[in-house]
């Protein structure tokens, strides 16, 4: 879910959902190529003015002007990429023309400024350097990007940084990934003027404080940001500005900016480090934000002052879906669902509770390891659901809502339950089911997924094989004897259709738990619960003729009081096997690749092709060329290999049967050494490592195209 700061302009747009994509990996190849052009005129005070283009195929231009009709939703996306900037001076539009979108902007603060006439621009991974150059208006630098956004959509781009006139030093640092360079202002008599404007959210999750303090990890989860400009004509020094939220968190610490020149924007954001208190809160409660600042004038003189705002504190079950205004959204269905990967703070992973009603389900599975095999998940995942019809969970729509048809309003602030609660008072919404459920295979060892989609929210798991599957926990109704309920392999197949519809639909955030947890989005703490828990919340692991409802019938009608014929148990095990996984190896990777040759650093393009051959076994082909320097000027070669790997789990091993190197220019071929390699799928890319120990090992880093 976190987009990384990308302070390069042009690489801001890449790496948003820029087409809304969904945030799963799409079966199929990319569906056409997006080419970016940007040109960057560093302005003298820090600033920068963008031109962009973002050019689409025909195919794709038509269908992302019908889903976007308004072209400044790009900008408010390409904003929410950095909390340290402000978008101004800002115009989007359609070309059809050329099938694109043409942005213009101006960042103030994109530069920052080290003080003594230095200028540094940070940029992040997977954007390559060229070079500089000295043209006639001035030092140009030139950059380049390539890779696959979300929802498979390749993607190209080349950038143009225009430095001041008269910048001098300017180099490009590869181990830092900075920009800078020197440029000398010519002194102005007069004094200097700073002007402040505070900005806070309205609204604050208090289930997510460890989040807010995170900082650029989730760029878009700043509380407040204050904006200084020095409109004077003397360079101010030294400002240091510090927030608070009063009650809950302690000053935070300064943040320092060794000068603003005159006409100077820099945007100083506060990631609160709040105390755990917070999370205790029950109900919606007002709260004072505090900020101060200081600086030298340029008469030298200490200066200070203070601002502040009121916001609202949120209960700590409350949810916001989004937390972008109404006049800033423009009513696109991620925009609605921005904050979706925050649910997974609900998930709870450590409470002892949930673990030990995990437990009694693997049991009742007979004890089996649920990561051995499909067969042993699918088990285990039927008897945690299973387990809960034993216990009467129910389905509950939510509070407050009048259109019954739909589970949540993406609008409002929903009250989520931690698992705890669900199983306590044994009835949840979609999505407080979907929680338990996912908290509960986390714990017994399966990789656990939320999924939300329009009006809905399931949970889906990943099983030893690689593949996804979804369920449908919502099928536990009015409970086993009040109303209608369904056995697990019809929650099973609505739940894998589910997963299926609306990963072609498109609108769906698939969440990985564990990813987002490894990432930051904790759990807040929970109170203890006492030891005997289970047993006060009489918690049953069996219930005397539950087998009367497993009588291998797609559906079982329960009303209260009627009695079902005797009949032997129902077998566990599935009848059909397990779908393939819409988020498997197979399908066309490309990217850049780079390793040192003959003592120079050479990138090329290379390609994978992987194809399913057999349950968990595949085969492959890669491509690659490259220009090599010999001396005397670049040898054209082409490299091709063939083999076969096996999927363990979340990992693929490949191993090359056979490779064939080519000089294009000469025509002569000859075997090479083969390779082994291994690779996984993360954030929809394909990662790993591929050689052998004679010719080294590269890195690999692929988008699906």
């Amino acid at each position: 879910m976190t987009t990384p700061t990308r302070n390069a302009l042009l690489s801001t747009v890449a790496a948003l959902s820029l087409l809304a994509a969904p945030a799963i990996a799409q079966d199929g190849p990319a569906r056409g190529n997006v080419q970016l052009e940007g040109s960057i005129r560093l302005l003298p005070n820090g600033d920068g003015v963008a031109k962009i283009q973002i050019r689409f195929s025909a195919a794709d231009y038509t269908r992302v002007k019908g889903e976007n009709p308004n072209a400044f939703r790009y900008v408010r996306d390409f904003s929410g990429t950095r909390s340290d900037v402000e978008i101004t001076d800002t115009s989007a539009r359609y070309e059809d023309a050329k099938s694109s979108v043409i942005l213009e902007m101006t960042q103030r603060g994109a530069m920052r400024n080290l003080g003594g006439g230095r200028w540094v621009l940070p940029f992040a991974r997977g954007i390559d350097f060229i070079n500089l150059a000295n043209e006639a208006e001035g030092t140009v630098g030139y950059f380049v990007e390539s890779g696959t956004w979300p929802g498979g959509i390749a993607y190209k781009g080349k950038v143009l940084y225009h430095l001041p006139k008269g910048a001098k030093e300017a180099r490009f640092d590869n181990s830092e990934r900075t920009l800078s360079y020197t440029l000398e202002r010519e002194a102005k008599a007069g004094p200097a003027a700073l002007g402040q404007k505070l900005r806070t959210k309205d609204r604050l999750m208090s289930a997510l404080y460890k989040v807010y303090g995170l900082g650029t990890d989730f760029a878009a989860m700043w509380v407040a940001k204050s904006t200084f400009k020095n409109s004077g004509s003397s360079v101010i020094k030294d400002l240091r500005v510090r927030f608070r939220l009063s009650g809950y968190s302690d000053w935070s610490l300064w943040q320092s900016f060794a000068e603003l020149v005159p006409d100077q924007t820099v945007v100083a954001p506060y990631y609160p480090v709040l105390e755990a208190k917070i999370a205790t809160l029950t109900s919606n409660t007002p709260a004072n934000l505090l900020v101060e600042w200081e600086y030298t004038d340029d008469a030298g003189q200490k200066q200070t002052s203070s601002d502040g705002r009121r916001l609202v504190v949120l209960g700590h079950r409350s949810f916001l879906f989004s937390d972008i205004k109404g006049d800033e959204s423009f009513g696109t269905w991620h925009e609605a669902h921005a904050n979706a990967p925050f649910v997974a703070a609900w998930v709870s992973r450590d409470d002892k509770i949930v673990s030990e009603f995990a437990s009694m389900a693997n049991r009742r599975a007979g004890g089996v390891g649920a990561s051995d095999n499909d067969k042993n998940c699918l088990k285990v995942l039927g008897e945690i659901y299973r387990l809960m019809q034993v216990n009467e969970f129910t389905y509950q729509h939510p509070e407050g809502l009048i259109d019954r048809s739909v589970a949540f309003d993406p609008q409002s602030a929903q009250s989520l339950q931690y698992p705890r609660e669900t199983i306590r008072k044994r009835s949840g919404t979609c999505i407080d089911l979907a929680i338990l459920y996912a908290a509960m295979a986390n714990s017994v060892g399966i990789r656990s997924y939320l999924a939300l989609v329009p009006g809905h929210c399931f949970p889906v798991f990943r099983v030893p094989s690689g593949t996804l599957i979804g369920i449908e926990a919502t099928g536990v109704a009015g409970g086993l004897h009040h109303g209608g309920t369904h056995l697990f392999e019809a929650v099973l197949d609505k739940g894998i259709k589910n997963l299926q519809k609306w990963s072609r639909d498109g609108r769906i955030h698939l969440l990985d738990l564990q990813d987002l947890w490894t990432r930051g989005i904790s759990n807040p703490e929970l109170p203890e619960l006492p030891a005997d828990i289970a047993k006060q919340w009489k918690l049953l692991e069996h219930c005397q003729g539950e087998e009367k409802l497993y009588r291998g019938r797609k559906h079982v009608q329960c009303a209260p009081g009627q009695q079902l014929p005797p009949n032997k148990p129902h077998c566990i095990t599935p009848s059909f096997d397990v779908p393939a996984s819409p988020a498997c190896f197979a399908g066309t990777w490309s990217g850049i690749v780079t390793e040192t040759v003959n003592g120079s650093v050479v990138r090329y393009t290379a390609t994978i092709n992987i194809q399913p051959t057999g349950r968990g076994t595949y085969s492959f082909a890669t491509t690659a060329r490259a220009n090599i320097p010999n001396g005397w000027g670049y040898l054209r070669l082409e490299v091709r290999a063939f083999g076969n790997g096996c999927q363990n789990g979340n990992t693929l091993q490949i191993t090359t049967k056979r490779k064939l190197g080519a000089n294009l220019d000469t025509g002569h071929c000859q075997p090479l050494r083969p390779d082994q390699g291994t690779f996984t799928i993360r954030n929809g890319r394909l990662i790993g490592r591929c050689g052998n120990p004679y010719d080294g090992y590269v890195t690999v880093d692929f988008g699906r195209i």
